[in-house]
Protein backbone atom coordinates (compact mmCIF):
# COMPACT_ATOMS: atom_id res chain seq x y z
CA UNK A 1 0.00 0.00 0.00
CA UNK A 2 2.85 2.50 1.03
CA UNK A 3 4.90 1.73 -2.06
CA UNK A 4 1.95 2.38 -4.42
CA UNK A 5 1.04 5.38 -3.28
CA UNK A 6 4.75 6.62 -3.07
CA UNK A 7 5.40 5.53 -7.01
CA UNK A 8 2.78 8.33 -8.14
CA UNK A 9 5.22 11.01 -9.31
CA UNK A 10 6.12 14.19 -7.32
CA UNK A 11 4.38 16.31 -9.84
CA UNK A 12 1.52 14.40 -9.92
CA UNK A 13 0.71 13.97 -6.46
CA UNK A 14 -1.54 15.86 -3.92
CA UNK A 15 1.72 17.33 -2.12
CA UNK A 16 2.51 19.20 -5.54
CA UNK A 17 -0.97 21.04 -5.44
CA UNK A 18 -0.61 21.80 -2.37
CA UNK A 19 3.21 23.30 -2.24
CA UNK A 20 0.97 25.69 -5.35
CA UNK A 21 -1.26 26.83 -2.35
CA UNK A 22 1.24 27.69 -0.08
CA UNK A 23 3.28 29.18 -2.42
CA UNK A 24 6.78 26.67 -2.22
CA UNK A 25 9.03 26.27 -5.28
CA UNK A 26 8.64 23.18 -7.08
CA UNK A 27 11.80 22.13 -5.87
CA UNK A 28 11.11 23.26 -2.51
CA UNK A 29 8.14 21.00 -2.68
CA UNK A 30 9.85 17.55 -4.01
CA UNK A 31 12.72 17.99 -1.44
CA UNK A 32 9.75 18.07 1.29
CA UNK A 33 8.06 15.64 -0.18
CA UNK A 34 11.03 12.83 -0.21
CA UNK A 35 11.90 13.94 2.76
CA UNK A 36 8.56 13.23 4.31
CA UNK A 37 8.69 9.71 2.45
CA UNK A 38 12.21 9.23 4.01
CA UNK A 39 10.80 9.49 7.41
CA UNK A 40 7.64 7.36 6.70
CA UNK A 41 10.33 4.79 5.51
CA UNK A 42 12.67 4.99 9.05
CA UNK A 43 9.22 4.82 10.76
CA UNK A 44 8.62 1.39 9.39
CA UNK A 45 12.34 0.32 9.71
CA UNK A 46 12.12 1.02 13.16
CA UNK A 47 9.04 -0.67 13.81
CA UNK A 48 9.79 -3.75 12.69
CA UNK A 49 13.26 -3.99 13.99
CA UNK A 50 10.55 -3.16 17.76
CA UNK A 51 8.73 -6.36 16.44
CA UNK A 52 11.51 -8.56 15.03
CA UNK A 53 14.29 -7.34 17.23
CA UNK A 54 18.02 -5.88 17.03
CA UNK A 55 20.15 -7.09 14.93
CA UNK A 56 17.29 -8.33 12.42
CA UNK A 57 19.12 -7.11 9.30
CA UNK A 58 21.29 -10.28 9.58
CA UNK A 59 18.81 -12.88 9.48
CA UNK A 60 17.72 -14.03 5.97
CA UNK A 61 13.97 -12.66 5.95
CA UNK A 62 15.52 -9.54 7.63
CA UNK A 63 18.40 -8.71 4.75
CA UNK A 64 15.63 -9.13 1.96
CA UNK A 65 13.61 -6.54 4.03
CA UNK A 66 16.69 -4.14 4.52
CA UNK A 67 18.41 -4.22 1.18
CA UNK A 68 14.07 -3.47 0.26
CA UNK A 69 14.16 -0.37 2.38
CA UNK A 70 17.34 0.83 1.48
CA UNK A 71 16.56 0.65 -2.23
CA UNK A 72 13.55 2.47 -2.03
CA UNK A 73 15.51 4.95 0.04
CA UNK A 74 17.88 5.42 -3.04
CA UNK A 75 15.22 5.45 -5.52
CA UNK A 76 12.70 8.29 -3.76
CA UNK A 77 16.76 10.10 -3.17
CA UNK A 78 17.26 10.51 -6.91
CA UNK A 79 13.73 12.45 -7.40
CA UNK A 80 14.13 15.45 -6.01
Amino acid sequence: MFLSRVQVQYAQSKSCRLSHVHDLPPVSGSIIWARQIERQLNAYMRRVEDVLGKGWENHVDGQKLKADGDSFRYTTRGRH
